[in-house]
């Protein structure tokens, strides 16, 4: 089946051009594009998305606040984050966010394609011109800010001692929706264990000591 994928973009002319570039790729398939990061998210929920390709400078949510929101569906669409900027940061930035690519806007037509292949299957794809820049960019755990908005209240809850049903409970999600996160909050933040976890957020300023 052709992966559902998302347009995030609020230039016409990029979301014309990624659209036609898309139907050249018989192994994926538009099914929603959105012009700023709130309707992002919104789409990339009700329409399941499986890639979406977004714009690092959304209005609204930013796409890097995108980014860190659909990391935290499950199951969590894999993103290609497009910039205009050719620097480090920006892509380093995106990397820790959850994104799977970055791309820039000036990318030829034909890596462009390259990358959206790339990351609709699950593998990582840099902008050439990055690569051999970020090859530790996603080394070292992440901080805080880092995860995305649910991720930090299933850390909290966490750390509070509740079970995955009580959380459940609380956050309207099934507890293996809990526990599919708390997986992620541990890959993330490089912590293992449970009372480490706890420290974690406590030092984060998530839950009182």
């Amino acid at each position: 089946m052709p992966v559902r994928t998302l347009i995030a973009d609020d230039q016409p002319l990029t979301r014309y051009g990624l659209q036609t570039l898309l139907r050249e790729l018989p192994g994926l398939t538009l099914v929603g594009e959105a012009r700023d990061g709130a309707e992002a998210v919104r789409l990339a929920r009700e329409r399941r998305a499986e890639l979406a390709v977004v714009d690092l400078q959304l209005p609204g949510l930013s796409g890097l606040d995108v980014t860190r929101e659909l990391a935290g569906l499950v199951p969590a669409p894999r993103v290609l984050v497009l910039s205009d900027l050719d620097a480090d940061l920006p892509a380093s930035d995106a990397l820790r966010a959850g994104a799977t690519g970055f791309a820039l806007k000036t990318t030829p037509l034909r890596q462009l394609a390259e990358a959206l292949e790339a990351v609709g299957a699950g593998r990582p794809w840099l902008a050439p011109e990055l690569a051999g820049r970020l090859a530790r960019a996603r080394e070292g755990p992440a901080s805080v800010s880092e995860l995305s908005r649910r991720e930090r209240e299933v850390l909290a809850h966490v750390a509070e001692g509740l079970s995955s049903r009580e959380i459940g409970d609380r956050l309207q999600l099934s507890p293996r929706t809990v526990d599919a996160h708390r997986v992620r909050l541990m890959k993330k933040l490089d912590i293992h264990k449970s009372p480490a976890l706890v420290r974690f957020a406590i030092r984060a300023g998530l839950v009182a000591p």
